[in-house]
């Protein structure tokens, strides 16, 4: 049986940034919201071999989360597994979800998506079963609103178990899920290119709990990049309305 240990971890702080236009949805930045880390399984050897079962998708022998990642790296600093965040949640945000890659048993059963930090039990799906990678899918403001001010991602298994990237959500508070910050390294998965910019994350969940047979904690059984960028508050968009007002009625009194 393994032992829990802790892993080193670096928290990152997204900073305000200047409002922009994203697809006609008014969006902008704010302070991201770190919570507590809990102990976890470290990186666990890996039960996925390469050339046969859930290992099949393996692109390297090894099949850990680190030397997939490093296959896929075609530039920047890359990434090292330990240095992942202590970030659990985010704010309430525009997100675009892009499926890098799948190595379990369940892949053609597990299910991704975001979840309300208020009530857990509010899930919005992102991706299913069948889904694989490269694969992008965007959620709108409105499924985003409903979720409240924060929202945190889960990944839920062929047994309908439910993993949180809230660790105290989790069987014995483990933690599920690695969460990644932006560091310019772009990515080539099966002839798509990924750009890792600062503010986007990328999300590697384990599949089982701690206790069932094939839970090995190496991480690599999801793993999804994310873009977000958080919707400002609603003073700043009745502000915006109100220029936007303002401006058309100066143009029409130009006209008449």
């Amino acid at each position: 049986m393994k032992t829990m240990t802790t892993l080193t971890q670096t928290t990152l702080t997204l900073t305000a940034g200047a409002v922009i236009a994203l697809g006609g949805l008014v969006v902008g930045a704010n302070p991201a919201v770190a919570g507590p880390l809990n102990p976890i399984n470290d990186f666990g050897e890996t039960q996925d071999d390469f050339g046969k079962g859930s290992g099949k998708d393996c692109q390297t022998v090894e099949c850990s989360l680190q030397s997939e990642l490093d296959f896929y790296t075609t530039d920047g600093p890359g990434i090292n597994v330990y240095d992942f965040l202590s970030q659990q949640y985010f704010p309430t945000s525009s997100i675009l979800s892009t499926l890098m890659f799948e190595i379990a048993g369940f892949k053609d059963y597990n299910r991704f998506g975001v979840y309300s930090k208020d009530d857990p039990t509010n899930l919005i799906e992102i991706f299913s079963g069948p889904d694989s990678g490269v694969l992008s899918k965007a959620l709108t403001q409105k499924q985003m609103a409903s979720l409240g001010s924060h929202f945190g991602f889960y990944l839920t298994n062929k047994n309908d178990k439910t993993f949180y990237t809230e660790h105290a959500l989790n069987h014995k508070g483990n933690q599920h899920a690695v969460i990644y910050g932006g560091n310019n390294s772009t990515f080539n998965i099966n002839g798509s290119e990924i750009n890792f910019l600062p503010g986007d994350f990328i999300i590697a969940f384990e599949d089982l709990e701690e206790g069932r047979r094939y839970a090995d904690w190496d991480y690599q059984d999801m793993v999804v990049h994310v873009r977000m960028a958080s919707v400002p508050e609603p003073s700043l968009l009745l502000g915006l309305g109100a220029m936007a007002g303002s401006l058309f009625a100066t143009r029409k009194r130009k006209r008449s």
